[in-house]
């Protein structure tokens, strides 16, 4: 119940805040889909906790270390903090893990064109 009033709070509502403290206490009762941390990351990011949410990506990605969209989360926050190299990093590690990622190949090019 938790998970789904917080996808509505950040998809429907765009109230990022009370998305992100739905989906934290979801986290904290035992609710630790991939899509909850990555939703609860996209929350904490649209409320400017940007080093919040780069670590509940984090925390994701090491719960569910193959899925995509947590590891493109991680990137987008490191990119964010201004740390551009160790953005690319997960980007390259995430095209050695899957080749044909588009999403992320396109992400690593805007990356790379953006400047020092």
């Amino acid at each position: 119940m938790l998970v789904c009033l917080g996808m509505k709070e950040l998809l429907e509502e765009n109230n990022y805040p009370l998305a992100a403290e739905y989906l934290s206490r979801a986290i904290e009762r035992g609710g630790e889909e991939p899509t909850t941390y990555l939703y609860l990351g996209q929350a904490l990011s649209r409320s400017g906790r940007d080093s919040e949410a780069l670590s509940v990506f984090e925390r994701g990605v090491k719960a569910y270390s193959y899925d995509p969209p947590l590891r493109a989360g991680v990137a987008m926050e490191y990119f964010r903090l201004h740390e551009k190299q160790r953005a690319l990093e997960v980007m390259r590690q995430q095209l050695e893990l899957f080749p044909e990622d588009a999403l992320m190949r396109g992400m690593m090019k805007k990356v790379e064109d953006s400047g020092p």
